[in-house]
């Protein structure tokens, strides 16, 4: 194929809408594309047109990741590490996904239970080029305080819109580190699930003006309790809750009459396994709640 030939074909691929197929087209073809004529014009053309395309690494490029990164890994937005045949990435790995200028466009970042530590998170927060991350998802590792209060604080997470850290260790000082940092103002989305966090956690995450634009916050696995329910439902900053997850919290009846009065936009709540009396499924019912399956769900309001 001539060099001409090669463009126009290059500009047809990406004139077409963008779907998973169309995705997997461009990348097929790049994946031709002789280094020696023309690529890295190739690339800055593809990048400049694919825009807001979700743009998930091919396995082809992933796999070499570490060891001899693809060219053509700056044209994706979208990382997800699951554990590697040879194990989980580590600390290490992470300090290497973070000093990688191909990752420059990347804005949805899965590490989900790759033995990331602290001193990971502290690499992903102090990177120079993981600066447009609008979803974080570091499940089943243990990045403890020290690492979410790393994330925290630096201005990586400025456009974080959902972060979720189930099962992370991150605690109350964790939480106090969410609800405190001058970063995360953007979340919509927030799962701290299974994180040992108490009630003086949740009271200051209830208190944080980070949570204003929350919509679907996750508690599940944590010792809530009455106090922490109580404090989410008269808060100020929740009143745009749309779903809200407390499952095995510790809630008890007084704390769900307050969430359910309270949060008027609130749709679906998950009260599983709580110390809860058939008082409360009058009050949820009483309240335009119906249970389906494992939730209780209202008709959404209009506004």
């Amino acid at each position: 194929m001539s060099a001409q030939d090669r463009w126009a074909r290059l500009r047809t691929l990406l004139e077409q809408p963008e779907s998973e197929a169309a995705w997997g087209d461009v990348c097929a073809f790049l994946n031709n594309w002789p280094a020696v004529e023309g690529l890295e014009d190739a690339l800055n053309y593809a990048v400049e047109r694919l825009g807001a395309w979700y743009r998930p690494v091919p396995w082809a490029w992933k796999r070499t990741l570490l060891t001899q990164p693809d060219p053509r890994l700056r044209l994706v937005n979208a990382l997800t590490i699951g554990v590697m045949t040879a194990g989980s990435i580590g600390d290490q790995g992470v300090a290497m996904l973070a000093d990688l200028p191909l990752l420059a466009n990347v804005t949805d970042l899965d590490l989900d239970r790759n033995g990331v530590g602290a001193v990971g998170a502290r690499a992903l927060a102090q990177s120079p080029y993981l600066t447009k991350l609008t979803i974080l998802s570091l499940n089943g590792n243990a990045i403890g305080p020290e690492g979410i209060e790393a994330l925290a604080r630096s201005p990586n997470v400025a456009g974080l819109r959902a972060l979720s850290l189930v099962g992370a260790d991150v605690g109350d000082a964790g939480a106090t580190a969410i609800a405190q940092s001058p970063y995360l103002t953007r979340l919509v989305f927030l799962d701290v699930s299974k994180n040992k966090i108490t009630e003086s956690g949740v009271e200051a995450l209830a208190d944080s003006p980070n949570l204003a634009r929350v919509t679907e916050l996750h508690l599940s696995d944590n010792a809530v309790g009455d106090v922490g329910a109580v404090a989410l439902g008269i808060s100020k900053q929740t009143h745009h809750m749309r779903s809200l997850y407390l499952r095995n919290a510790g809630v008890e009846d007084s704390g769900v009459f307050v969430l359910v009065s309270q949060l008027q936009r609130l749709n679906a709540l998950d009260l599983q396994n709580n110390r809860l009396s058939g008082v409360s499924s009058v009050t949820l019912e009483s309240a335009g709640f119906r249970r389906d399956q494992d939730l209780w769900l209202r008709p959404q309001t209009v506004e």
